[in-house]
C-alpha cells in the first residue's frame, strides 16, 4: 500500500507518537515524575518528526490508496495543527516558486534589522510572528476552491 518502503518509518513514527500521546494524556498523572519527563522528552523529539512528515506528505503523497492519503492528510492536521490542504497554495505554490523573495509570505527571514543572519538563526523561531506581506486575492481564491472542492 505505501508507494515507497521507505515510508514504513514514517508509519513507525505515526504510531509511537500516537500511542505515546493517548498515553500522556490518559496515565500522565498516574506517572512517576522521573519517568515522566524522559517520556515527554521523547515524545516532543517525536512531535518534531510530524513537521517533516507533512512537508513531505504534501510534495508527494505516501500511500497508493486515496483513502489512507486521505486519512494520513487528518492525522496530520490533528498532529500537525495546521490544516494540511491550507499548504498547498502557501507552501507549494507560493514558497517554493518564490523562494524567501519579497513575494514569499511564509519565507523564513526575520526582518531586514537581522539581514544576513537568516538561515539557522535564532531569529528563525520568531519568523512566524513578523510577516511583512499579507495573503493576496489569489491565494485566498485557491484556498477557497481548494476547501469548497
Amino acid at each position: 500500500m505505501l508507494k515507497n518502503k521507505n515510508d514504513i518509518r514514517s508509519v513507525a513514527f505515526m504510531l509511537i507518537i500516537s500511542v505515546s500521546f493517548y498515553l500522556l494524556w490518559n496515565y500522565g498523572s498516574t506517572i512517576p515524575l522521573w519517568a515522566y519527563i524522559p517520556a515527554y522528552a521523547g515524545y516532543m523529539v517525536m512531535a518534531v518528526t510530524v513537521s517533516v512528515m507533512a512537508h513531505n506528505h504534501n510534495h508527494v503523497n505516501m500511500w497508493k490508496n486515496n483513502l489512507m492519503n486521505i486519512f494520513q492528510d487528518n492525522w496530520l492536521t490533528v498532529f500537525y495543527g495546521f490544516p494540511v490542504f491550507a499548504w498547498i497554495p502557501t507552501h507549494n505554490t507560493n514558497h517554493h516558486t518564490h523562494v524567501n523573495t519579497k513575494e514569499d509570505y511564509t519565507k523564513t527571514t526575520f526582518s531586514k534589522l537581522f539581514a544576513g543572519y537568516f538561515d539557522n538563526s535564532p531569529t528563525n523561531l520568531l519568523s512566524f510572528m513578523v510577516k511583512e506581506e499579507k495573503l493576496s486575492a489569489a491565494d485566498i481564491e485557491e484556498l477557497k476552491a481548494i476547501i469548497n472542492k
